[in-house]
């Protein structure tokens, strides 16, 4: 077979300055739709599907590639075997391990031409599988219209899988079925049959229709409803699966739980239209079968089986292994209800109660050895009037393991759809007739109690009955709270629970629940006075509820009429706090002006909704905390909230809208205005559309209709600081934003309604696909942008912030999007031209000499430092720590020497945070090309790395030195940094010394505890001896260099070597070693420099030829000089005069001649005076923290 291999294409040139991109093309020839799919794999490996690829003249076989996420090599390649078998428009299944299954729907019978086979295949994630989809490598189908896999895959938790394909043909028994298990470590191949799939043997038997029911110990469960037995048409089976070695074979009784007559349908839920089979929370399993016959008299009497989880149950259903129902018409097992502590609720409503039809009942099971036989007063909670349906509105599992049976058309003597609601013990049960006795009940006619209750945190509940009849005040409403380990019986009244007091205030319409366990009742229809529909929301302690009337003095409420206050909903926030969002509460006159209020999680909010203490609109309609999607409020992972208003007039322009950061512990109140609010600036623009959380805290603003200027619906995504917000009028400066009519930021779809445009990845950053953008000339081109979520990306979309596509992007064929978060890049599937673009937000051109930025940063995302208007790269800064994190605006420079130093490499980097400089903590990144280290290789004994594979194992050698504080002379050199602190060397973990050869340079990273300039360098050579000082000072018109050693041995000589920028060094002199002991000498230098002042260093050498070189020196000689000590010699007073203003604020220090320290002089002033009356007479040296030093002579 002619081989064909995908071709990667690394731009260089003008196009790498411009866009950190490469382009993988399809194989040329062959591919028609390379990048119609792109998947990322948790290895990082990543897929590519190409479905229209042709080998050679078979067309549109299709093809699968797998590429190393690493390198973007080809490791192997899945292609179809015959024509149209479109390989790559099925399914991808990724399991946990990075392996992956992937289905053909198309795949045909290379021999007979038989279409729809099916096939699934199962790949290694890391070597991949090269060759062409068949029964050798996949699980296939052998009939036309099989369609093996076509119903699903399901993956277990132990990362093993099962294929569903009910099409399936069993001989010439067509819709047989099959089911088959496949290991999630090497798969499953070969044709589908009895020996490998657990099937059917009879016309529509249908196995795998049903999803998969999955066991929490692992095993799998599959429901057959219209299995057929021999004769007995949809008998319906159910049958346990091992999750280790799954089951084959042909289903019967001997292996399932199966029905006995026609249509029994075991494991069909007929209500739902689901499967029939309920997982247990202890790992067993319930098998509901509702149409199931009783003896095949009693038609539909419904039957509960249980089953043991480790092994399954076998046989058919009868009233021996199951829960019956005695009637026609039962329809036992329609609902089934999983406790938390492992047992189960069977709700019964259409149970008769002997001749009392639709009676109901409720039965407890026990979830560890079932519950059998058939249903009475004496093993269930049963009604005992016609229609009182026990059990109709559900059973609600608490959080302690009890329950709660709601039975909202239960009927008090003659009032019928009185409703009850009942608790249960959820180890034992509760059997009997509804009564008020055991029950919470009502008492007229259709107060329907029961019809809604609420499982709270802390295991107690609530029941709303909004329709509850206070007297003769219809529809009063009540909530009333129940203890979740005892229970409530009795009526309704204000002693038990919160009521209204008017007709219609049906108080209790909804019910939202804290974390913390504490609840907030609805009351939307609330009427405050005649004003009718104000609204109320309640907060209650979860622990006691609340009684009595709803009023201002104990809700929130709304004063006039439809204020209709909580009406859009209730929202906590993360931090156990809540906002009530009223979007059609009246501002006095203003009608449907809307108010947003903050509540305490812990003590609520009561009184009037107001500008005191809400966040409210000042136009009609404005609709404060409305958006798209209805509730426009927003809580942050930070505890903070945005609230949205997309219809907020800014003045006189209508629609303009808003989106207000608020503080999520205090709240916002006040009017929306520019002041608050991020806001459009013309009509329609309808900012705050939707926002997006960002899990770092932060969030975006979706306007995807703003319009920039004449560009209507341009669109804008903003990204705003969670703990800040943002205020002011949308604009280029604050947001990405489109530039033609009709780009819709963030949108994929021309529907406005269509959401999908933005997505948000695991580390807190984002991307935005804009299908709309127009690229130029090209209409509907479409652009993606990869923003960092703790800066954003602002202005308009280009190649540096975006992939551009330069052709029409059908909607057929859009572009799809992925993200690698193992190596942290974009992948851009473009099949319309058979490319897949890699977007790396690091992988621009490096920084060029005197590159600066200055960025914002926060949370603890990576942050590449970028050049944006060059598209070039400074560094990277990850912040790190608990206590001190790098965070705030942070200032990146990066010099580039144009020739090599003597000790560092030439590309070196300062990088300085606004706040804590000194101390904040974070993980930087530096950048070099092989050159650079070349080049420093070249004049150092010590090498770093010769080439990208680093043949010399030189990573060890390399380490960071670090100077502190801000470069005084804009050199960026490391003379120029102040010397009070001396220099820290760092030495980074080879594993974080890295080529990267995608873009052809080394990645350096290491952690730091403050910030500023950054060298590359080597360790000098180990010289047997200690250099005690270097210093250097100005006397008359010389220079006089002095040092002291210790513990020489074998030293040879040192060479003086002088700079006037102190990066080029040339041979000044050279003083011959002592050689051995402890030594001073000096040396002066008579040379004329032009400047201002002049570097020294020594370079020492020993007999063997190894050297290493000292500190810089500098001394300042001109007319001009930085600094001038008089007189001198002195007797009392020292004048110091400061002429570089780059030494205030630092600190002189007067040293003795044994090099102790005898005074620190901070040099707030130019002047300065020193007091030496008090030393002794002698030689003392001052030195200045830009190394300049001067000899002092007290007499």
């Amino acid at each position: 077979m002619k081989k064909y291999f995908a071709l990667i294409v690394f731009i260089a040139g003008t196009l790498a300055l411009k866009a950190q991109t490469t382009f993988i093309y399809g194989p040329i020839p062959g591919s028609e739709r390379f990048g119609s799919s792109v998947t990322v794999l948790p290895n990082g490996n990543y897929v590519v599907h190409d479905f229209l690829y042709d080998n050679g003249s078979l067309q549109d076989v299709g093809a699968v590639y797998l590429y190393n996420g690493s390198n973007h090599t080809l490791i192997s390649t899945l292609t179809g075997k015959t024509w149209g078998d479109r390989v790559g428009t099925g399914q991808l299944v990724v399991l946990s391990n990075s392996n992956f299954l992937l289905t053909t729907p198309r795949f045909h019978d290379p021999v007979l031409g038989d279409e729809y086979l099916g096939a699934v295949t199962f790949i290694n994630g890391t070597t991949g599988l090269n060759g062409v989809v068949d029964e050798s490598n996949s699980l296939v189908g052998s009939q036309a219209n099989d369609n093996v896999g076509a119903d699903g895959i399901t993956v277990l938790s132990n990362n093993n899988y099962v294929v569903r394909s009910q099409s399936w043909k069993n001989g010439n028994n067509q819709n047989a079925g099959a089911v088959t298990w496949g290991s999630g470590t090497t798969g499953v191949s070969g044709i589908v049959s009895s020996s490998n799939s657990l099937v059917g043997s009879n016309i529509d038997d249908k196995v795998g229709a049903y999803p998969i029911t999955q066991l929490i110990n692992g095993n799998y469960v599959v429901s057959s409803p219209l299995w057929n037995k021999t004769g007995v048409t949809d008998a319906g089976a159910v049958t346990w699966c091992s999750g280790t070695t799954g089951r084959s074979g042909v289903i019967s009784s001997s292996n399932s739980l199966v029905g006995s007559t026609p249509f029994d349908e075991v494991g069909n839920n007929t209500f739902l239209s689901e499967s029939g089979v309920t997982a247990l929370t202890n790992g067993n399993y319930v098998v509901s079968s509702p149409s199931w016959d009783n003896g095949g008299l009693l038609d539909h009497a419904g039957a509960v089986t249980w089953c043991n989880g480790t092994v399954g149950i076998t046989g058919a259903v009868d009233v021996s292994n199951s829960l019956v129902g005695s009637h026609s018409a039962d329809f036992i097992g329609g609902f089934i209800t999983p406790l938390t502590n492992g047992n189960y609720v069977v709700s019964s409503p259409y149970w008769a109660n002997g001749m009392v039809e639709f009676a109901g009942a409720a039965t407890w099971g026990n979830g560890t050895t079932g519950t059998t036989g058939e249903i009475s007063s004496s093993n269930s909670l049963v009604g005992s009037q016609q229609g009182d349906g026990v059990g109709n509105y559900g059973i609600i599992a608490l959080t302690n393991g009890n329950y709660v049976v709601c039975s909202a058309y239960w009927a008090n003597g003659t009032f019928i759809r009185a409703g009850a609601a009942t608790w249960g013990n959820g180890n034992t049960g509760i059997v009997g007739v509804v009564s008020s006795t055991n029950s919470l009940v009502g008492t007229k006619m259709e107060d329907f109690v029961g019809v809604k209750a609420t499982a709270l945190p802390n295991g107690n509940y609530v029941i709303s009955s909004r329709s509850w009849a206070n007297g003769i005040v219809a529809e009063a409403g009540a909530s009333t709270w129940a203890n979740g380990n005892t229970g409530i019986t009795g009526v309704i009244n204000s002693t038990n629970s919160l009521v209204g007091t008017k007709t219609g205030d049906r108080v209790g319409q909804g019910v939202s629940i804290l974390s913390n366990g504490n609840y907030l009742v609805k009351s939307t229809t609330w009427g405050n006075g005649a004003a009718l529909s104000a609204g109320a929301v309640t907060w209650a302690n979860g622990s006691t509820g609340i009684t009595g009337f709803v009023s201002s003095a104990n809700s929130l409420v709304g004063t006039q009429t439809n204020d209709v206050v909580g009406s859009n909903d209730i929202v906590e926030l993360t931090n156990g706090n809540y906002v009530v969002v009223s979007s059609y509460w009246n501002n006095g006159g203003v009608a449907g002006a809307g108010a947003v209020t903050w509540g305490s999680g812990i003590m609520g909010i009561t009184g009037i909704v107001s500008n005191t203490n809400s966040l409210v609109g000042s136009h009609a309609v404005d609709h404060v905390g409305e958006d798209r999607k209805g509730v426009g409020v927003y809580p942050l992972t930070n505890g903070n909230y945005v609230v949205n208003s997309k219809n907020w007039d800014n003045g006189s322009i209508v629609d303009a809208g808003a989106s207000t950061w608020c503080n999520g512990n205090t709240g916002a109140f006040g009017l929306v205005s520019t002041t608050n609010s991020i806001v459009g600036s013309s009509t329609s623009d309808l900012v705050g559309d939707l926002t997006f959380t960002l899990p770092n805290g932060n969030y975006l603003i979706h306007s995807p209709l703003w319009n920039n200027g004449a560009a209507l619906k341009a669109g804008a995504v903003t990204w705003a600081n969670g703990n800040t917000g943002i205020v002011g009028t949308i604009s280029a400066s604050n947001s990405l934003v489109g530039t033609t009519e009709d780009d819709n930021m963030g949108l994929v779809e021309p529907n406005a309604n269509v959401i999908g445009g933005i997505t948000i990845l695991p580390n807190g950053n984002y991307i935005v696909q804009s299908r709309l953008w127009d690229n130029g000339a090209i209409i509907d081109a479409g652009a993606v942008t990869f923003s960092n979520g703790s800066i954003g990306v602002a202005g308009t979309v280009n190649s540096c912030n975006s992939v551009l596509a330069n052709a029409n992007t059908t909607p057929q064929f859009p572009y799809v999007v992925a993200y690698n978060t193992i190596y942290n890049y974009m992948l851009v599937g473009r099949s319309v031209q058979s490319i897949v673009n890699i977007y790396n937000p690091t992988g621009m051109a490096l920084g060029v000499n005197l590159d600066n930025v200055t960025q914002f940063i926060t949370g603890n995302s990576p942050t590449s430092l970028v050049v944006s208007n060059v598209c070039r790269i400074v560094a990277s800064v990850l912040p790190t720590g608990i206590t001190n994190p790098v965070n705030g605006y942070i200032e990146a420079k990066v010099w580039v020497q144009t020739t090599q130093p003597a000790s560092f490499v030439k590309r070196h980097y300062q990088i300085t945070p606004d706040d804590n400089a000194e101390t904040a903590t974070g993980k930087v990144t530096l950048y070099f090309t092989q050159q650079e280290f070349t080049d420093f290789n070249a004049v150092n004994a010590i090498k770093l790395p010769i080439n990208a594979a680093d043949a010399a194992n030189n990573k060890a050698n390399l380490l960071i030195e670090k100077r502190t504080g801000i470069s005084s002379d804009g050199t960026g050199l490391p003379a120029s940094y102040p010397t009070a602190t001396a220099p820290v060397t760092i030495n980074p973990a080879d594993a974080d010394i890295f080529y990267n050869s995608t873009f052809d340079r080394w990645e350096v990273s290491f952690n730091v505890t403050g910030f500023s300039g950054f060298f590359v360098k080597t360790q000098a050579a180990v010289l047997p001896l200690t250099l005690l000082n270097f210093q250097g000072i100005r006397q008359a018109d010389n220079n006089l260099l002095q040092w002291q050693t210790a513990s020489e041995v074998n030293t040879k000589s040192f060479e003086l070597q002088s700079s006037t920028n102190g990066l080029n060094f040339t041979i000044t002199g050279n003083v011959k070693a002592i050689g051995t002991g402890d030594n001073r000498y000096s040396f002066t230098d008579n040379a004329t420099y032009a400047g201002t002042k002049v570097y020294y260093r020594l370079k020492m050498l020993d007999i063997d030829g190894q050297f290493t070189y000292s500190n810089i020196v500098v001394i300042h000689f001109s007319a001009n000089q930085a600094v001038s000590v008089f007189p001198n010699p002195a007797t009392t007073i020292v004048n110091i005069h400061i002429s570089n203003s780059s030494l205030l604020n630092t600190t002189a220090i007067l040293y003795n001649m044994q090099g102790q320290a005898i005074q620190s002089i901070i040099l707030k002033n130019q002047l300065h005076k020193m007091n030496m009356q008090n030393l002794a007479s002698g030689i003392y040296m001052l030195r200045f923290s830009d190394g300049t030093a001067f000899k002092i002579i007290k007499e």
